[in-house]
């Protein structure tokens, strides 16, 4: 994945993450709505869009987040969009890959989704397939 230049500024390392920080629209539709059009994705931006703490995103990266993927835990499900800019597919595969034990661990990815699997169209495939996947 290349980022392009306009999109440094919401995820330069070098900027404080005492300052918040805020997507205008087009680092918006990069980042989450990056497979809807523009009206829809605009529509997201609007009802979604909030300033946020550069924390949120660092936060995997430091030791607190650090995984245990040996450790006994309840069951886990990795579901990706193919087209996520945030976490790609292939992160989750790798992640998923990494799990160990005896508790239940599925990973499924859906075609061509972006980040915004449940704030989009078919968010209720997503949401069935949870279900399904929890017996519900």
């Amino acid at each position: 994945m290349v980022v392009s230049q306009e999109h440094w500024p919401s995820i330069n390392p070098f900027v404080s993450k005492d300052k918040p920080i805020w997507l205008d629209e087009a680092a918006f539709h990069y980042a989450f709505t990056n497979t809807l059009d523009q009206e829809k994705s605009r529509a997201a931006w609007e009802a979604e869009c909030v300033p946020e703490s550069r924390r949120v995103g660092a936060g995997p990266t430091t030791d607190v987040a650090k995984i245990d993927f040996a450790r006994e835990r309840g069951p886990l499900l990795m579901i990706a969009g193919e087209k996520d800019h945030i976490i790609p597919a292939a992160l989750n595969r790798k992640n998923f890959e990494r799990y160990e034990g005896p508790s239940k661990t599925d990973f499924k990815e859906l075609a061509g989704r972006d980040h915004f699997l449940i704030g989009s169209d078919g968010w209720r495939e997503v949401a069935d397939y949870a279900a399904d996947w929890l017996g519900a």
